[in-house]
């Protein structure tokens, strides 16, 4: 990510926010739901058999950050499906077709389980 980016996310995760917010080196989360991804911020954009559409990678982005931050203990496991209804919703406010978002948040309610396992993390790979 280049510049940092702020959408505010449904009010249902405001209940399992932290009073005092959540902020790590590449992500915020205020008490009042406003996710910051952070200038460098790194994720590999929408996973699976799709194909990468600008509809497609602001929901991803978002839906990431919500993983890492439930992989990580920020936000308690039972977000996991709020993380992917928010995902969809993102989705369709980029202007994704109904269909095609419906699909997508399918996908991700029965293949992702396993992505808000810490050792779900991707390595840092480098270039020799």
């Amino acid at each position: 990510l280049v510049g940092d980016y702020s959408i505010t996310l449904s009010a249902v995760f405001r209940p399992f926010i932290p009073l005092a917010g959540i902020d790590t080196k590449w992500i915020a989360l205020t008490p009042a739901g406003v996710l910051t991804l952070r200038d460098g911020w790194a994720n590999d954009g929408p996973s699976g058999p799709t194909v990468d559409t600008p509809d497609s990678i602001r929901g991803a982005s978002v839906h990431d950050a919500l993983y890492w931050m439930i992989r990580h203990g920020h936000l308690p496991r039972e977000c996991r499906h709020l993380a992917d209804l928010e995902f969809h919703r993102i989705l369709l406010q980029s202007g994704m077709s109904h269909e095609r978002a419906r699909v997508w948040y399918e996908g991700v309610e029965h293949f992702a389980a396993s992505a808000i396992e810490l050792s779900a993390d991707i390595p840092v790979l480098t270039a020799p």
